[in-house]
Order: structure tokens, then sequence, then C-alpha cells
């Protein structure tokens, strides 16, 4: 395990030119230069969990639909609501159209 957090670690510069990104836990970090092509290896041989790589294939044209509806709202951030932010309500919700309001309703939320 530490020798994938070593390799995780060398797939995210940390440059001071930083990224636009708001989420505190990513200042410093160029998202630019994260790499989810070349993921790190499973934590262990019986890590079967799909890499999100595949999910973010997988589940392309859905998160498409999902992002075209979400970013009409004001709430929505482009730095902050990528992909993956996405993926997670496609993978929790089998119609698009729940996980638009999921996610609609997420952004709602963090506003209070």
């Amino acid at each position: 395990p530490i020798q994938n957090h070593a390799a995780s670690s060398a797939l995210v510069s940390t440059s001071a030119s930083a990224s636009a990104s708001s989420w505190p836990w990513m200042k410093g970090v160029d998202g630019a230069a994260i790499n989810v092509s070349n993921p790190i290896d499973p934590v262990t041989e019986n890590d079967e969990r799909p890499l999100v790589k595949d999910l973010l294939r997988e589940h392309r044209e859905r998160i498409d639909k999902v992002t075209a509806e979400v970013s009409k709202d004001a709430l929505y951030d482009q730095t902050k609501h990528d992909d993956l932010w996405i993926l997670r309500y496609c993978l929790s919700h089998k119609k698009s159209k729940n996980a638009i309001a999921a996610a609609k309703s997420a952004l709602d939320f963090r506003t209070k």
C-alpha cells in the first residue's frame, strides 16, 4: 500500500501555480496533471473494483446527458462538478432524471 500511495502521488503535480479549483483539498494541485488514464495498481490482488477510467468510459453517454442538464443550474461550477462528481450520481441512480435531480439537490443543499 505504501508503494501505491507513492505511485498515486506521482500522478499529481503539486506546483504552486495550482488549479482553478476552490476545493480546499485541491489547493496546489494542477488538475490537468491528474492522470486517470494510467491509474495506480489495485491495492491487493483481491481488489476487483472497477477502475475509474473504465467507469467514466462505460458511463460517458449518461455523464454527458446529466452534465448537460446540471450545468444549466446557476450553482453548477465546472471546476468543482467534473465528470467524477457526475459519475457518482449516475452510479447511484438508475435513471438519468433521478441522477439529475439528486445532483441539483446536492448543489442546492451545499448553499445552505
